[in-house]
């Protein structure tokens, strides 16, 4: 097929406009868009019988990628990108930028010394004549077609300019709508091959699509998934209520992030760390078309967390007898001993009269009687005996007893009766969890009055308010990490809320067995 002259008949325009949007046709929008490109290459050599022809985009920086090349001369294509030529830049040469801005085409002459560059690599390759036309795609960067002539008039006649102009206006789409298909494709292969279960289900929450980890995960084969809602892996661990509150924010457009227990096809449990996020259309109703679930099987880190809670209750558990031990021995040892001593003390001021040697015997009484207090207080650190002796409720009321003795701070308790029945490692550590709760209020709160608050039902739940001054950033400034220590040990969590001006409110949770609350 030979190049269009000014003289072209219209049959024969016909012909080449049929073979240039043949090209189009044969390859879009399945063979991706350097295929797309590559046929447009080789229609336009055949049809303007060039040297060679390029689809080029424009990389970050001004280089070139070629996208497809099609020619009489093969080598033309590896001079110019060892040339490495740029759209743009300061030096000469780099002028072609200049039709990518402003979206009209342009034709180069050897005689421009603008194109100096450009002509030096493909003068030897017999181009007296570059034509440049550019390629609006949408978020693939600027484009252009890159024709090179052996002739002054192929590019220039009018029929030419013509024709090229018809065919631009039409593989522009055809060029954005590849694009965008291989970006889907890539988009659904990347997704298809993630390492997350993924699945995107339709409004009324139908799967419409899953990947190959989902499948994997669940045990179902990807057409069994299809056309079922995610009830098909419903564990019932989770109640109506938790499902409630997913739905009307997902339905709300808002992103929802939690944890879920789901149901393989083989009838075992797995624990997953799930996303859902909602695809809006931007209608300006906002209408929630489809929804989005990435999951991420997380079973084995929270059998890890667990058997890290069983050995951290098990240290915990032999920390609390050794510390029972030497609170026993602390207790009727030493305790006997400065007890005793105070008593022969007390014997001894009885009897003498001397002023100097009862001013000593005072001194000695004096500090007795504080090595006394003080190895209590040590012993209680140690272990609270109390929790042993007086029963939960019994202990910590003394606990507040001897609180408010010390501080000026007044302490309301509630605690119900059915603390007692909580095992006796629990016992102790709510009895730790009190006890460091007061003595960081009386640190750092300037409080004068505190709220000590406990209930029993299907989770333990103590709370421990102030009415001072509150904890920076939400947080004590010590003592609320051996607290969370504490509540992680008991299989429960802690929260400390800003009461703004008011003070601070540190709530513990437990949750329950029915054994264990006797409910």
């Amino acid at each position: 097929m030979h190049g269009i002259g000014g003289a072209s008949s219209g049959a024969d325009r016909d012909l080449r406009w049929d073979r240039l949007r043949q090209a189009i046709g044969d390859t879009w929008p399945a063979g991706g868009i350097e295929a797309l490109c590559e046929s447009c290459c080789v229609a336009l050599t055949e049809v303007f019988d060039l040297i060679g022809a390029f689809a080029v985009r424009e990389k970050p920086g001004g280089g070139l990628r070629i996208l497809a090349h099609a020619g009489k001369q093969p080598d033309l294509l590896r001079e110019l990108v060892q040339e490495e030529l740029r759209w743009a830049g300061m030096d000469a040469g780099h002028r072609p930028a200049n039709p990518l801005r402003s979206g009209r085409p342009l034709i180069l002459s050897p005689g421009d010394p603008a194109y100096s560059l450009w002509f030096g690599s493909a003068a030897p390759y017999g181009v007296v004549r570059i034509g440049i036309w550019p390629l609006a795609v949408a978020d693939r960067g600027t484009a252009a077609l890159v024709l090179c002539a052996g002739d002054e008039d192929t590019l220039t006649a009018p029929a030419s300019l013509e024709l090229m102009a018809r065919f631009v206006k039409r593989m522009e789409p055809a060029v954005n709508a590849q694009a965008e298909h291989d970006r889907l494709t890539l988009l659904s292969a990347a997704l298809s091959k993630a390492a997350c279960a993924a699945f995107v289900t339709d409004r009324d929450n139908i799967i419409e699509w899953v990947n190959e980890a989902f499948a994997d995960l669940t045990g179902y084969a990807r057409e069994d998934l299809i056309g079922q809602t995610p009830r098909l892996i419903k564990s019932g661990h989770q109640d109506q209520e938790y499902y409630r509150s997913v739905h009307e924010c997902i339905r709300a457009g808002k992103a929802w992030r939690g944890e879920l227990t789901d149901r393989r096809k083989d009838g075992s449990f797995y624990v997953a760390e799930q996303t859902i996020t909602p695809i809006v259309e931007n209608d300006g109703r906002r209408t929630v078309t489809h929804f989005v679930a990435i999951q991420q099987d997380i079973s084995e880190r929270k059998r890890m967390e667990r058997e890290i809670r069983e050995l951290m209750l098990h240290i915990e558990h032999a920390r609390q007898q050794e510390r029972c031990q030497l609170a026993r021995e602390l207790h009727d040892e030493l305790g006997g001993s400065l007890a005793s001593l105070r008593r022969d003390i007390e014997w001894l001021l009885e009897r003498i009269d001397e002023p100097a040697h009862r001013e000593r015997l005072l001194i000695m009484q004096e500090l007795a009687l504080a090595s006394l207090g003080t190895a209590r207080q040590v012993v209680a650190g140690l272990r609270p005996t109390l929790v042993d002796e007086l029963g939960l409720v019994g202990a910590l009321h003394w606990l507040i007893r001897d609180f408010v003795q010390h501080h000026d701070i007044a302490v309301h308790p509630e605690l119900p009766v059915e603390l007692s029945r909580l095992d006796p490692h629990r016992a102790a550590e709510l009895y730790r969890v009190v006890q460091e709760g007061l003595t960081n209020v009386a640190k750092h709160s300037q409080a004068n009055l505190v709220t000590v608050k406990a209930s029993v039902g299907d989770e333990l739940v103590l709370e421990i308010t102030d009415n001072g001054i509150g904890a920076s950033d939400g947080h004590y400034p010590s003592g609320g990490h051996s607290m969370t220590e504490r509540a992680g040990l008991m299989g429960g969590y802690l929260e400390i809320e800003q009461l703004g001006d008011r003070g601070t409110r540190v709530r513990l949770r437990v949750p329950l067995k029915q054994t264990e609350h006797g409910l």
